[in-house]
């Protein structure tokens, strides 16, 4: 197919998914936009997925492949980012499927609401490509056009999730923003300097995406590594928003405050200050009975007074429950 002026880039990184990257890469073919560049990163793929890719540029000249040894995902990325020649770019994971729709509402609604960011709704589906949570996190009650202020605030309250596959993004939100290299998690760590950057973020309810939910994914990583990167990762944006965004700041503080209680809960048993870093933010924040409510509340005061009490309140009150 030939396209001589594309809109919009779709930026698809690579590694291992040979099972579901036929579904994945041709679900992107089908789109009823046609004006689209679609950029495969090669991440050091060693089952077959290589091929696949390089079938799929001869198949179609909107397709650039790019192959590299194995970075992760955050550099995957950020070298299809750097290789988009369009004004508006989006993700795709590769065992990930999207809609028919997905470019050409997205698009249209950026376009149209002049919007920097445009947030879509996402369900889930299983190996075999059902819908195993249909609207997920639906964006129903806040589906708008928002300013940079309010747009953080309800990033900060996780009414919009911090995923880069449900979005469309001016491409110069990432003129000063990168994918962090080497780490986990890496949405978490910069959708907030992303929306820092943007005048305008619309909200959309359409699902547009389908997100597969299997084994392996990083959703299923250890609850130790999980929880841990969570509350960092909150914490920094926390201390970001506080000197960026006050109003954002103050909510997000609440939501850090919550990942590092359940971080605390988790590591309870672990002696020798494992958690003390964790605990001292956590403490650090002030939170309020009018913040979080008294049971909240009581816990962070337990925690302050003794660890060893806090842990024991726990383990009373998951017996008690007979959790």
């Amino acid at each position: 197919m030939i396209i001589s002026t594309p809109k919009l880039s779709v930026i698809i990184p690579v590694y291992n998914t040979g099972e579901f990257l036929d579904a994945c890469i041709e679900s992107v073919f089908n789109q009823s936009m046609k004006e689209i560049e679609i950029i495969i990163v090669d991440d050091g793929s060693d089952d077959g997925s290589e091929k696949k890719c390089d079938y799929y540029a001869l198949a179609d000249n909107r397709v650039i492949v790019i192959h590299q040894a194995n970075k992760g995902l955050s550099e995957a990325r950020n070298i299809g980012i750097r290789h988009t020649g369009t004004d508006y770019l989006m993700f795709v994971d590769s065992d990930d499927v999207v809609d028919r729709s997905f470019c050409q509402t997205a698009y249209d609604s950026a376009v149209d609401s002049k919007a920097d960011i445009v947030v879509f709704g996402y369900d889930r589906i299983d190996i075999s490509g059902y819908v195993i949570s249909d609207g997920y996190r639906d964006n129903k009650d806040i589906e708008g056009v928002y300013s940079k202020k309010d747009a953080l605030c309800l990033l900060a309250a996780k009414k919009i999730e911090d995923y880069a596959w449900n979005k469309i993004y001016r491409r110069t939100m990432f003129n000063e923003v990168k994918f962090p290299s080497g780490e986990r998690w890496e949405d978490m760590a910069i959708s907030y300097l992303l929306f820092d950057r943007a005048d305008r973020v619309k909200v959309i309810n359409t699902i547009l995406y389908h997100y597969r939910y299997r084994p392996g994914s990083l959703i299923r990583e250890p609850p130790e590594t999980r929880l841990e990167i969570v509350a960092q990762r909150r914490n920094d944006a926390y201390e970001y928003l506080r000197r960026h965004c006050e109003e954002a700041g103050d909510i997000m503080r609440v939501t850090a405050a919550v990942s590092e209680m359940n971080y605390c809960e988790y590591f309870r048993h672990e002696r020798k200050g494992h958690f003390d870093d964790v605990r001292s933010r956590l403490l650090a924040k002030q939170i309020t009975i009018e913040d979080i409510g008294v049971k909240f509340w009581l816990k962070t005061k337990v925690l302050q007074i003794s660890p060893v009490l806090f842990a024991n309140m726990l383990d009373i009150r998951k017996k008690i429950s007979g959790i």
